[in-house]
């Protein structure tokens, strides 16, 4: 008799798994940008911002100062912060979302922000 409720039970379980509609099962998140930061050290100018879960696995980031230095040499792929040795407290920075790993690098994102 108990091993007939485990059954009828399990089975009732996955019934409800298999009608329960895929986005109900999906996690949900909060809406969230990117959160730049940009804070004055002693060392210059420390530049923070969220990776995002929706973020594709090949992005990368671009750090612009003023909108025409580009702090980084590349796109920065395993970090989300980098430290601008030149800036101050006068620049604004931008971040450019690049999409790495094909021929050209495709501009998705630009956002700015004063420190």
């Amino acid at each position: 008799m108990k091993f007939n409720r485990i059954v009828l039970l399990t089975l009732s379980t996955l019934f409800c798994l298999l009608l329960t509609p895929a986005h109900a099962l999906q996690r949900q998140m909060e809406y969230l940008d990117r959160g730049l930061v940009a804070v004055q050290t002693a060392s210059g100018v420390f530049v923070s911002w969220r990776y995002l879960a929706t973020d594709d696995s090949k992005v990368g980031f671009n750090i612009y100062r003023d909108g025409k230095y580009k702090v980084n040499f590349t796109p920065l792929t395993s970090t989300t912060n980098t430290l601008d040795t030149q800036g101050n407290t006068y620049f604004t920075y931008r971040y450019r979302i690049e999409r790495c790993g094909s021929r050209y690098l495709r501009i998705r994102n630009s956002m700015g922000k004063h420190i």
